[in-house]
């Protein structure tokens, strides 16, 4: 018996077949959790380290109390899309299709339907890379859409989100590994947890390649935990490993992704700045109610239904998800920009496509 594509059960089963492409700032949220409420509950606690006090042996002990913890409330925005699927284009024969045809009418439309649930699901992990990216680069999300926009600040320390460019690398004189011994420090000091990795954008990359402190660094400690590799090589995914120096696995990223409210194509990590981070950041992927009768209202990572026009004659996919990226530690990153901004950093071009662009 031959299945039904359009059955819920059979798009959940084909979501969860779609694999999206490597992403590199979703890594540092591994967790996830689904949450059965309108909005998600960040406690945050202090943890002290005062050493015990001393005391004599017959005397009261000494009273101490606990820090407590202070709650905050945040709620997960809404994705929601809608495609429709046109059927005069499954009259004609497709792009790859032989000469003349060889499908008929409803095979074209389920690869189309199975094309569009790829295309809503890549676009999809793009919106959480990109959330990913964002909270970690700015220490907050902008969560802006037709009609309205609203910030979710987790309140970085204004020491590990440094805007303001003192001493830039390009000039040679620049001390470059004291600047990112400085930012680990006080990362270190604001978090307690040590950074173990370097990011940093293309632009900022060549100049500490050609920095003759780093050539001498690398030099004065060669065999010494350093496998960092000075020359280009291919980037996956818009991001490439340089390999590990000191205590710092090297990391130059230019990925990019379209932004559907001003159709511009922009980096997800700006071209002149630095980022160093620890393990320790260890955020959590959100996942809050899908707003929809055919789902139950459950609280799910994604969801997507075909939904048939009046007349019977098209479909129209409609994918949906409330997703939001937190972490306690929002202290163990840190942000500098290296060098003046330029245009490129931040926008590369124009959307020219559907490709490019949705919407």
């Amino acid at each position: 018996m031959q299945r039904n594509l359009y059955t819920t059960e059979f798009l959940t089963e084909a979501i969860n077949r779609v694999k999206p492409r490597v992403a590199y700032f979703s890594q540092f949220f591994p967790a996830s959790m689904a949450v059965d409420t309108d909005e998600v509950i960040l406690d945050e606690t202090w943890q002290s380290f005062m050493v015990m006090p001393y005391s004599l042996p017959r005397a009261d002990p000494v009273t101490i109390k606990r820090d407590g913890y202070a709650s905050k409330t945040f709620r997960p925005p809404y994705l929601k899309i809608e495609e429709h699927f046109d059927p005069e284009n499954y009259m004609s024969r497709m792009p790859g299709e032989a000469l003349g045809g060889s499908m008929n009418p409803m095979a074209r439309e389920q690869i189309h339907v199975i094309s569009g649930l790829k295309s809503h699901k890549d676009m999809y992990s793009e919106r959480i890379e990109q959330m990913c990216a964002e909270l970690l680069t700015t220490g907050k999300l902008v969560i802006k859409g037709k009609g309205f926009v609203y910030t979710i600040n987790l309140e970085r320390d204004s020491d590990l989100q440094i805007e303001t460019v003192t001493d830039p690398w390009s000039d040679p004189k620049t001390n470059i590994v004291k600047q990112i011994d400085d930012l680990a420090d006080k990362i270190l000091e604001a978090s307690g947890f040590a950074s173990d990795l370097l990011l940093m954008g293309n632009r900022a990359w060549q100049y500490f390649r050609e920095n003759e402190q780093i050539k001498k660094f690398m030099e004065y400690r060669r065999g010494v935990n350093i496998t960092t590799e000075l020359t280009p090589e291919t980037s996956v995914y818009g991001f490439s490993d340089k390999g590990q120096i000191g205590d710092y696995r090297v990391i130059v990223h230019t990925g990019t992704y379209a932004d559907p409210m001003d159709r511009k194509i922009k980096r997800h990590f700006p071209q002149n700045k630095i980022m160093l981070l620890s393990s320790g950041i260890n955020g959590t992927k959100f996942y809050g109610r899908i707003r929809d009768r055919q789902c139950k209202f459950k609280a799910i990572p994604y969801f997507a239904k075909l939904r048939e026009s009046r007349d019977g004659s098209s479909l129209n996919l409609i994918s949906q998800a409330a997703p939001l990226v937190l972490t306690k530690h929002i202290n163990a990153a840190g942000v500098r920009a290296v060098l003046e901004p330029v245009a490129g950093d931040t926008v590369v071009r124009d959307g020219k496509s559907f490709q490019d662009m949705v919407g």
